[in-house]
């Protein structure tokens, strides 16, 4: 979510999370950099206080996303994401907002490059 960091207080996919979910969207979010147990300082109370229902969606591993989503945003390149990708079956979508593919893996149903 953070662009390798924990600090979600200015990132952008915030918004997007909560426009989706205002639409009815049932979201899942996968970060490995975003532990809510390691969190200090005023992220902590960012998330705590500002957005609490978005630190309910994370999920604890990619296997437990994948088994959970249909559509996979993709929205900075961690490598992490590539071993997700990886795993994805052809019920999977993706949406790639940064390249991190160069063409649609053959495992998923459909492939979405935007902004790029």
């Amino acid at each position: 979510m953070g662009h390798g960091t924990d600090d979600l207080r200015e990132s952008p996919i915030v918004g997007v999370i909560e426009t989706l979910l205002g639409k009815g969207f049932d979201i899942r979010i996968f970060d490995r950099h975003v532990s809510l147990a390691r969190l200090t300082g005023a992220n902590k109370e960012y998330i705590e206080k500002d957005i609490p229902h978005i630190s309910r969606l994370l999920a604890a591993c990619a296997d437990e996303l994948l088994a959970s989503s249909d559509v996979l945003v993709v929205r900075n390149r961690d490598e992490g994401f590539h071993q997700v990708l990886s795993c994805a079956n052809g019920s999977h979508t993706i949406v790639d907002l940064v390249r991190i593919m160069d063409c649609k893996p053959p495992n998923v149903g459909g492939y979405y490059g935007i902004c790029w």
